[in-house]
């Protein structure tokens, strides 16, 4: 299977997340979102944390629709998270998501493979399965499932390789619009666009922004989104498979070949 750790070691990949989405508030049935959340945090989870939830984004008629069903959602998203602060799974009524995280003041190379970071996610489907068949519960758990999602994040310290964003099209296959006649260059960036991907029956969301963090450094942040599931049977290797396959192609088209160079062995 495809992986940018084995290619690209010096890549600026900063958060990888898997995911999945139920079609309802399906984690509260027999108190499952519950008993996970005692179980993962007296173990790999120690710290918890709870935000407002997460709502869903669906493309309706060309545009990203916000579905904010509360029923399914609930009020409450759970997030807990590893000691070394490198894992965090979100978790609430109708979502699961497990993030492998690198912070921006750590160097790359410990990112541990999506291999590696799949089979974690993995064993949270596992233990809401068997706490369905421990419950007695008939329900089918791949039925209940809306879409399953795999999102990569880079997050490139764009100074390293240019000095304005008016020439970001030099580690970005895009370019930006300038005004003739002025030396101005665009401050800030925000592109976002969706695209249909029958391979995975679903499609991708990309965004490029640009960000300032601590010590005014300034990052060019390039997040690719997919979403989808296959029907019928339990496919969801399959799926997550050929979703990482998706995501490596779309990495590989996104970034400029002399910068591809310098991240990789």
């Amino acid at each position: 299977m495809p992986d940018m750790s084995a290619s690209y070691a010096k890549a600026p990949l900063s958060e990888l997340i898997c995911g999945v989405i139920f079609q309802n508030n399906f984690l509260i049935e027999k108190s499952i979102l519950f008993e996970i959340i005692g179980e993962l945090s007296k173990s790999e989870y120690p710290i918890i944390q709870t935000t407002p939830p997460i709502f869903e984004e669906e493309p309706v008629g060309g545009q990203l629709i916000m579905n904010m069903n509360y029923a399914n959602t609930g009020f409450t998203l759970y997030r807990l998270i590893s000691d070394d602060k490198k894992w965090m799974l979100q978790i609430q009524q109708n979502i699961i998501l497990l993030n492998w995280m690198r912070p921006d003041d750590q160097v790359v190379g410990y990112y541990p493979g999506f291999e590696a970071v799949y089979e974690k996610f993995k064993k949270v489907l596992n233990l809401v399965k068997k706490k369905l068949v421990d419950s007695g519960s008939p329900i089918d758990f791949y039925k209940q499932v809306k879409t399953y999602t795999l999102t990569y994040q880079d997050r490139i310290f764009w100074q390293e390789h240019i000095n304005d964003l008016s020439e970001i099209n030099k580690i970005l296959r895009i370019s930006v619009p300038i005004i003739p006649g002025t030396d101005s260059a665009p401050d800030n960036i925000f592109v976002r666009y969706t695209l249909p991907l029958k391979e995975i029956n679903g499609y991708g969301v990309i965004s490029i922004n640009s960000a300032v963090i601590h010590q005014n450094n300034q990052l060019l942040i390039l997040e690719c989104r997919i979403k989808g599931k296959y029907e019928g049977e339990d496919k969801t290797d399959q799926w997550f498979a050929k979703a990482n396959e998706i995501q490596v192609k779309s990495f590989e088209h996104s970034i400029q070949e002399d910068i591809l160079l310098k991240w990789r062995h």
